[in-house]
């Protein structure tokens, strides 16, 4: 009767540990959902994402394109991680060829934001890159911005020297997911994000600025 029991005992073992791996393979594949929100400063910086500035002067290469690196902290929900986390991000934009625009209404493209219809819209450069790091773990989550608009209110410094401020600023963009560190080496996904209120609070003559943003996003990850 023993050993009848021992062996019953040793394939109810088998059985279980398989059906555990099984799930486990299963998870590995999953497409899991998320949201959350972020927000935090952003400040200009000498860095050429696209690297179309960038000329050779001897036997140094200059780059005179300019970026906007982001220091923000959040919080998500879903997904592969969830709970608070930190970042820095950098992007870059430039201006969307079209009519209507405030400072420049015969050649960037006019965009609303609230009753202000004459705000002038940019376009992200493809190639910007953020870093989330959760708090309770470390682990590192990386994306690559694909696109995005921003639109600009300055209907409060045109024709101004220094410029009046702060100039409104709404965002949209899509990004994919790229990896990163724990359990987030080997993910890939999408990320949509929306910028629910900024303010540009600082900006000199060569479009050197300082401003805030709160940005609200939502996504689905693949598990490596």
């Amino acid at each position: 009767m023993r050993t009848i029991r021992t062996v019953s005992a040793v394939i109810f073992a088998i059985v279980v540990t398989a059906f555990i791996a099984e799930r486990c393979v299963e998870a590995a594949g999953t497409s899991l959902k998320f949201k959350g929100s972020r927000s935090g400063t952003s400040v200009t910086v000498p860095l050429d994402i696209d690297v179309d500035s960038c000329s050779t002067v001897g036997r140094m290469i200059i780059c005179t394109d300019l970026s906007g690196l982001g220091t923000f902290a959040g919080k998500q929900s879903g997904g592969i991680e969830a709970g608070e986390f930190t970042g820095q991000g950098v992007n870059a934009a430039e201006p969307v060829p079209g009519t209507g625009c405030l400072f420049a209404p015969t050649t960037i493209q006019s965009c609303t934001i609230g009753s202000v219809t004459n705000a002038c819209e940019f376009r992200f450069v493809p190639g910007g890159t953020l870093a989330f790091r959760f708090s309770s773990t470390g682990d590192i989550e990386t994306l690559k911005r694909i696109s995005g608009t921003q639109c600009v209110d300055v209907s409060g410094g045109t024709g101004t020297l220094p410029p009046k401020l702060p100039f409104n600023v709404i965002t949209s963009a899509s990004l994919a997911i790229t990896g990163g560190s724990g359990k987030f080496a080997g993910a890939t996904g999408t990320l949509t994000e929306t910028q629910t209120a900024g303010q540009i609070l600082s900006i000199d003559l060569q479009d050197h600025s300082f401003g805030w943003f709160q940005i609200s996003y939502t996504g689905t990850i693949n598990k490596p």
